[in-house]
């Protein structure tokens, strides 16, 4: 790399020494010469002109007067002409001894309405246009491309003296033209190789000097002539001026007006043959320059060998010490700079191996406590239970932990934090990672509503995230699931709610309970007594509406005491009366046909006193709810045992449930029920209730419409070990 810029450096400065005043002095010379060559050119190119011209107006005026010589009164052939019809065939040989003497192309009579009446020769076609004119007149050019030759086509009226009327009958001659135009350019400028080309009046080409075989698809086509040829004067030649001729080649031109006809004639010399001495000139400064820069190149590489070679060994040694290969070898330092400079590299290469070896031990040993850090950190942070996020600014995940992963798939890294919390569709204005961005400030939220994939509450923090320049750069979002807590607190909440209602009953029942119990006293006594009275049947009426008041009072009075601790024996049919006992205030319960099935000697179950009541009564409010707007509404309840335990089950005909929401129907929060109607938690407590005393509960279709809730128990002999909320709180 230095080799290549100390030499393209002396290289320019040679270039700017040497090559430049050179170049200089060659494109002065070269212009001075190309002037002096154009101007030479242009005067021999008037000359050339002016002769050409005058030439052509000869040749012209000698066709003239041959013409009149021709037409000149010849005794036979008027005589012959005059004949009706005329002799052609004395008239051909006529003519030819005409043409023969002439050196014509063709000579031949014709009306004047263009009818051919004889003629000689191959050219003449059998009509041409009517002729009017009186004189001889040119009648334009023909081209014949077979013969390679070109026409001058002259017409002249052929007179009798006796009818000097109108002439009904011109003589029409064929001129050889182009061989004329060629012997003018051979044999007056040869040197210069230029192009006669003659034009009408429209500018199109009537003839060329140049071959034939070059130049004949440009006859009769328009001549495209530079702006200062469109409007010469008659009879003044205009000034050469640079352009491209028809053939695409660069040329001096002069254009000038025939003074026997409207014609112009246009010589050409192209600029090639005129700055031919220039270009000779310019191939041999070429090759000057070429010998100098050899020169140059020469003397370059001799210094690159003294100074630079050394210079280049040097630099790869010193890269060598960059990538920490201190034993790279240095070059042979020679008696003068190069050498001190090559000896001050020694000695720093010493004091950078000493220091490098220090260093990496002080970065290995730094590392090693880095790599320590960061493991520790990341255990830490993957160990963590809750759910951890960070996002960017544009709330797009970047790092989550083991946790996240479980939850939410392994894909989340770089999908939008509210897409894995609210769901697909949600708009980031609603996502409160994008308030903490606005805000700059922690925020803390707890959900109400459950995660619409997981089905799970959390309790999530926001904390915003500053780079070293104090720059908001992302949010920390912690999520904690919250919903066996939450479901936790509402069975607290509902069994401190039963259980004020409870202590309200037993109140109302120790108040009810002592009118109630003389009442009962005073009945059996008016039984006893008047057995063979009119009114025993009311006596008895009496006494079983106190015995139903009674059981009442004993229902509520259950729900004031405390439930035990410990399991103990449970009878299906006990917990089953218990909470039909408290549904039958229900007033809804009166429009509709219950149905119940259960024996009295089932099998005990082992198991919390109260748990199944509570079961039995969550089914059966969900059963009037949803047979609520049924105008036939049923409830069937019934149980049986089974070989292994027992099973009972809730049927009602009420709307059903969706195929679709059969998977969340028992998940905490999850309702299909309206609006300040129901809070999602009544299957959820039935399915844990159920789930703790080894059973399963599951939810089918009922024919022809409504649900089936059927629940199975197995029978246990030793006690089981349940969790009540009393317990936890």
């Amino acid at each position: 790399m230095i080799q290549s810029r100390l030499q393209s450096k002396l290289f320019l400065m040679m270039m700017a020494l040497a090559i430049i005043p050179l170049l200089v002095f060659v494109g002065l010379t070269e212009y001075t010469q190309r002037q002096v060559l154009l101007q030479t050119a242009q005067q021999n190119l008037r000359a050339l002109a002016r002769f050409q011209s005058l030439q052509f107006d000869e040749f012209l005026r000698e066709k003239k007067q041959l013409l009149h010589a021709l037409s000149a009164k010849d005794i036979a052939l008027t005589k012959q002409l005059n004949q009706a019809p005329p002799n052609r065939a004395s008239l051909r040989s006529l003519l030819q001894q005409k043409q023969t003497r002439g050196k014509l192309s063709a000579i031949g009579f014709f009306r004047h309405n263009g009818r051919r009446i004889v003629s000689t020769g191959t050219t003449l076609p059998h009509k041409l246009a009517p002729l009017t004119q009186r004189g001889p007149h040119i009648l334009g050019v023909v081209h014949f491309s077979k013969a390679s030759e070109t026409i001058l086509r002259m017409a002249i009226p052929w007179r009798d003296r006796r009818e000097p009327r109108t002439p009904e009958t011109f003589l029409v001659v064929d001129f050889p033209f182009s061989l004329h135009v060629r012997f003018l350019q051979e044999k007056r400028a040869p040197a210069f190789k230029v192009n006669i080309t003659l034009l009408d009046q429209q500018q199109r080409i009537v003839c060329g000097s140049i071959a034939l075989s070059h130049t004949r698809h440009l006859f009769g086509k328009t001549h495209t002539l530079p702006s200062p040829f469109q409007t010469p004067h008659t009879g003044t030649a205009l000034l050469p001026q640079r352009y491209k001729n028809q053939r695409g080649i660069m040329s001096l031109g002069m254009l000038i007006p025939l003074q026997e006809t409207h014609w112009k004639l246009l010589v050409e010399l192209s600029e090639e043959h005129a700055l031919a001495s220039l270009y000779t000139l310019r191939r041999h400064s070429l090759i000057l320059i070429f010998g100098v820069m050899c020169f140059l190149i020469l003397m370059v590489g001799l210094f690159s060998r003294q100074v630079v070679q050394p210079l280049r060994q040097l630099l790869a040694a010193t890269q060598a010490f960059a990538r920490g290969q201190f034993d790279a070898t240095l070059p042979t330092p020679p008696h003068d700079e190069v050498g001190a400079l090559i000896h001050a590299f020694e000695q720093m290469r010493t004091e950078l191996r000493s220091y490098y070896t220090e260093l990496e031990e002080k970065v290995e040993h730094r590392t090693h406590k880095l790599v320590e850090a960061q493991r520790f950190s990341e255990l830490l942070f993957q160990a963590i239970p809750d759910v951890i996020l960070v996002t960017d600014k544009a709330l797009r995940v970047v790092k989550a932990n083991k946790k996240a992963f479980e939850l939410f798939g392994e894909d989340i890294i770089g999908r939008y934090c509210y897409h894995l919390f609210e769901g697909e569709g949600t708009e980031h204005t609603q996502c409160i990672a994008h308030q903490v961005l606005t805000k700059g400030q922690p925020i803390s939220v707890e959900d109400d509503v459950p995660h619409p994939q997981l089905g799970e509450l959390f309790y999530k923090d926001f904390y915003p995230i500053h780079n070293q320049h104090g720059e908001m750069i992302g949010v920390l979002e912690s999520a904690k699931i919250i919903t066996q807590r939450k479901m936790m607190m509402s069975q607290i909440i509902h069994r401190e709610k039963i259980a004020a209602v409870g202590l309200m009953a037993s109140g109302v029942a120790h108040e009810i309970g002592n009118p109630l119990a003389s009442i009962s006293a005073l009945v059996q006594r008016l039984q006893r007594k008047g057995k063979d009275s009119p009114f025993s049947q009311t006596y008895d009426e009496l006494y079983e509406r106190c015995h139903y008041i009674s059981g009442i009072l004993e229902t509520l009075s259950h729900y004031a005491r405390k439930e035990p601790l410990q399991a103990s024996p449970l009878d299906l049919h006990k917990e089953a009366e218990r909470a039909m006992a408290l549904v039958r205030f229900d007033k809804r319960l009166r429009r509709v046909q219950l149905d119940v099935a259960i024996q009295q000697t089932l099998p005990l179950l082992w198991g919390k006193d109260g748990t199944l009541s509570q079961v039995f009564t969550n089914l059966l409010i969900n059963a009037l709810d949803a047979t609520e707007d049924v105008t036939s509404p049923q409830i069937e309840l019934k149980a049986w045992p089974t070989r292994d335990g027992l099973r009972f089950s809730v049927r009602d005909n009420g709307h059903g449930f969706q195929e679709q929401d059969k998977d969340k129907l028992f998940e905490p929060f999850f309702t299909t029920k309206e609006a300040n109607k129901g809070t999602g938690l009544g299957l959820a407590i039935c399915k844990q209730i159920i789930e703790d005393l080894g059973g399963t509960i599951e939810v089918k279709h009922a024919a022809p419409q409504g649900a089936i809730f059927e629940v199975s128990l197995p029978l246990r002999q030793a006690p089981i070990h349940t969790t009540q909320p009393e317990d936890t709180q």
